[in-house]
């Protein structure tokens, strides 16, 4: 079912592309890709096998058959994976690892197009924001080590200016910069 899905994703991502450009030539059309880092921590050839697969489908599966119809890649990074002996890594309210390095190498994959990226969503949950000011400064960090190594970064989106709906979590999980009081709003 699931190769099913992304066949018909990219066949509609491919008609609308055309559709649009046949009526504004001069539209800027793309996609927002939520990639992962998968990182293999220990020398094993099934761990390196099982990264690159993950890597492969998840990451660059569509957007290798859909790279024609990108005028720019939008990337939204959030998750990283291990594949082998797990780091302790410290972990946002989702229960997600924090590890900007991750950014750098999703960036450095996906230079591979040759194409304008804006990094359209990046954040984490913090209810208390102990870990907010270093997960954006190491993260743009990273991203500006990417750039200094010739990726073309064109922008960086924070996500979100205020706590918001999360689809799996309602209003539980606060993403946003600005605090939101939904009782008094």
């Amino acid at each position: 079912v699931h190769r099913r899905v992304v066949k018909n994703l990219i066949k509609a991502h491919k008609a609308a592309y055309y559709a649009a450009k046949k009526i504004r030539p001069d539209l800027q059309i793309s996609i927002a890709k939520n990639n992962i880092y998968f990182e293999v921590t220990n020398w094993n050839p099934l761990n390196y096998f099982k990264a690159w697969i993950s890597s492969y489908w998840w990451n660059r599966n569509f957007l290798n058959k859909t790279e024609r119809e990108l005028d720019f890649i939008g990337l939204n990074y959030y998750m990283y994976s291990q594949h082998g002996k797990k780091k302790l890594l410290p972990v946002s309210d989702m229960g997600w690892d924090i590890y900007p390095r991750g950014i750098y190498h999703v960036l450095l994959e996906l230079g591979r197009y040759k194409k304008p990226i804006y990094i359209t969503e990046n954040g984490l949950a913090d209810e208390d924001d102990s870990q907010r000011k270093d997960f954006i400064v190491d993260h743009l960090l990273q991203i500006h080590k990417a750039i200094e190594e010739g990726v073309d970064v064109r922008g960086y989106f924070y996500w979100a200016l205020l706590d918001n709906y999360e689809w799996a979590h309602g209003f539980e999980k606060r993403f946003g910069l600005i605090a939101v009081d939904f009782v008094t709003q």
